[in-house]
């Protein structure tokens, strides 16, 4: 007990006594800056439902907008922390654009309905004054025999001057610029169509032609037993009976005892026994 009243005296003597200051002044300044435990730093500061000062969350705007009111195109609301929008349809009398602009319709009151559109001068949208071509074609490449000129929007398709075809060509009527009307074809060394100088050729072998003359050919065998005889049917009817001979096919001449009998439609060689074994070629010539 000694001891603790030794320290409560001890205490008393080194107490150093202070002065409890006022309550500080509403209106008076304060310098050297206030320090909020509660605040956040570099935010704005407001007062809460109970006057509190507290941090807005957001750093302090600068100017002095006390509201924002849209008009034409744009609308607003919230009233101090306005929203600001666009109309869904927005009208414009003309727009410039560095970037994409998009929507789910563009009208432009200065285009014509049912043409094209195409970029014009400064990039502004123009119509062509034709409807819209049907596909989308990036480019045209001339293959074999064929070339493309003009610009890639309007391309100029078109052959070659002198194509050339590995396979077989089909056509409804050849017209060669290279040849001489009324005159015979021959081709060259290089296998190219020629007049041949001379006037067409009326000769058809193994079928008539009205006006030309016709010739059919044909070889015969004699039969074994009598008369001997070989036949050969024309490939087409002859105007009058043809001229016909024949010869053996090693070149000597025709066994004189043998005749021929011919027809419009066929010639009979009629032989004699010592023809037997012999093939014979046989030519008609008629109309």
């Amino acid at each position: 007990m000694k001891k603790i009243i030794t320290a409560i005296l001890v205490a008393v003597a080194t107490f150093t006594p202070f002065a409890v200051e006022a309550a500080p002044n509403p209106f008076s300044t304060v310098t050297g800056g206030l320090n909020i435990p509660g605040l956040t730093a570099s935010q704005c500061i407001a007062t809460d439902a109970n006057k509190n000062l507290v941090s807005t969350g957001a750093a302090c705007g600068t100017g002095s907008v006390t509201a924002v009111t849209g008009s034409g195109n744009i609308s607003s609301s919230g009233g101090a922390t306005p929203n600001i929008t666009i109309s869904a349809t927005p009208s414009f009398t003309s727009v410039t654009a560095s970037g994409a602009v998009s929507g789910g319709t563009l009208l432009g009151t200065g285009l014509t309905s049912g043409d094209c559109v195409q970029a014009g001068a400064g990039g502004l949208l123009t119509t062509t004054a034709t409807a819209c071509s049907t596909g989308v074609v990036q480019s045209v490449t001339g293959g074999t025999n064929i070339t493309v000129t003009g610009t890639t929007a309007n391309p100029v398709v078109n052959t070659v001057a002198a194509p050339s075809f590995s396979g077989t060509v089909t056509a409804g009527q050849v017209i060669d610029s290279g040849l001489t009307a009324s005159q015979g074809v021959s081709t060259n060394a290089s296998s190219q169509l020629i007049s041949s100088g001379e006037a067409s050729p009326t000769t058809y072998i193994n079928g008539a032609r009205a006006g030309g003359l016709h010739i059919e050919t044909k070889q015969l065998t004699p039969s074994s037993s009598t008369p001997w005889e070989a036949t050969m049917t024309f490939a087409s009817a002859y105007t009058t009976a043809p001229l016909c001979t024949a010869t053996i096919i090693n070149s000597t001449p025709l066994y004189a005892g043998a005749t021929i009998v011919s027809e419009s439609t066929t010639a009979a060689v009629i032989f004699d026994s010592s023809q037997q074994g012999y093939t014979y070629n046989v030519i008609c010539i008629g109309y």
